[in-house]
């Protein structure tokens, strides 16, 4: 599995084998402050900046055929595009924190 996002975005999947499934979180991890790009001062920061949305690629070969996927937790069906044994899914915007689920076959 392989996701396109911005640097801030941190990627976890874990199966659910009970369930056939696969849950992928994306966390905006962006703190409270940054460090400038000299590296030698701290900046509060007000607000965090959103996430405009991110891609995730997962191959057939290693997780299953995949049935459907959806954002979680209500359930809003996300598109999938087959390419070569991997499914793109295109996540939208987010500001801290997106779920999809993927339903095995």
């Amino acid at each position: 599995m392989t996701a396109d996002a911005p640097d801030t975005v941190c990627v976890y999947a874990h199966r659910q084998p009970a369930k056939n499934r696969l849950v992928v979180n994306l966390v905006n991890n962006t703190s409270g402050s940054a460090r400038s790009v000299e590296g030698s001062r701290f900046e509060d920061m007000d607000e965090m900046p959103p996430v405009p949305g991110a891609t995730v690629r997962i191959r057939e070969e290693t997780f299953g055929r995949i049935r459907e996927v959806y954002l979680a937790p209500d359930r809003t069906p996300l598109d999938v595009a087959r390419k070569g044994g991997v499914c793109e899914v295109t996540v939208p915007g987010f500001t801290v924190h997106a779920m999809i689920v993927a339903e095995l076959e």
